[in-house]
C-alpha cells in the first residue's frame, strides 16, 4: 500500500507539473479538470500494479486503463460535488480543491495507485495449495519431450502387437 501511495504522488505530481508548467494553466476548471483526471488515471494504470513493461501485461493494463479513466472521472466528480472547498496551498496555488492540478491530480493518482497495488498482490508466492500439497511446474525441454514421445510410440507398438495376437 505504501508503494501505491508513493507511485500515486509521483505520477500525480508529474502529470500536475506538466499541466501547470508545460501547458501554463495553474487552474483547471470545467471540462479540463475532468480531462486532467482521466489522463492522470490512465498514467496511474500504466505504472501502478502490474506495469505496462511487465511480460504479458498489456491486456491487463489496457483494461486497467479503461477502468482508471472512468474512476478518475468519478473521483473528480465526487470531489467537485461533495468535497470542493477553497484552498490556499501556498506556492501550489489558491482556489477550489478540484481546480488546483498540483493538489488534485496527486490525490486522484494516489487513490487509483493504491487500489491497483492492492489488487496486484502476488498470490503466486505461496507455492502450496489449500490442502497443503506443493505445486510443481513441469517444464519440457527437448530431451524429455523426445523421451516421452519415444515411450508413447513404444506403447503404441505393444498395443498393436497385442491386438494382432487377439485376431
Amino acid at each position: 500500500m505504501l508503494l501505491g501511495v508513493l507511485k500515486g504522488i509521483l505520477i500525480g505530481g508529474l502529470v500536475g507539473g506538466l499541466w501547470v508548467f508545460g501547458l501554463g494553466t495553474p487552474l483547471v476548471a470545467g471540462f479540463l479538470g475532468y480531462v486532467a483526471a482521466i489522463l492522470t488515471g490512465v498514467c496511474a494504470a500504466l505504472v501502478a500494479g502490474k506495469p505496462i513493461w511487465a511480460r504479458g501485461a498489456w491486456i491487463e493494463v489496457l483494461l486497467k486503463s479503461v477502468a482508471a479513466a472512468v474512476l478518475g472521472f468519478g473521483v473528480m466528480y465526487g470531489v467537485r460535488n461533495w468535497l470542493d472547498t477553497t484552498l490556499s496551498a501556498g506556492p501550489l496555488g489558491q482556489g477550489l480543491l478540484s481546480e488546483l492540478p498540483l493538489v488534485m491530480l496527486p490525490l486522484v493518482a494516489t487513490v487509483l495507485a493504491v487500489f491497483f497495488e492492492i489488487d496486484n498482490t502476488d498470490e503466486a508466492t505461496n507455492a502450496s495449495d489449500a490442502d497443503g500439497t506443493q505445486r510443481r511446474r513441469v517444464a519440457a525441454d527437448s530431451e524429455s519431450s523426445h523421451s516421452i514421445e519415444a515411450e508413447l510410440e513404444s506403447e503404441g507398438v505393444d498395443e498393436r502387437r497385442a491386438n494382432n495376437k487377439l485376431q
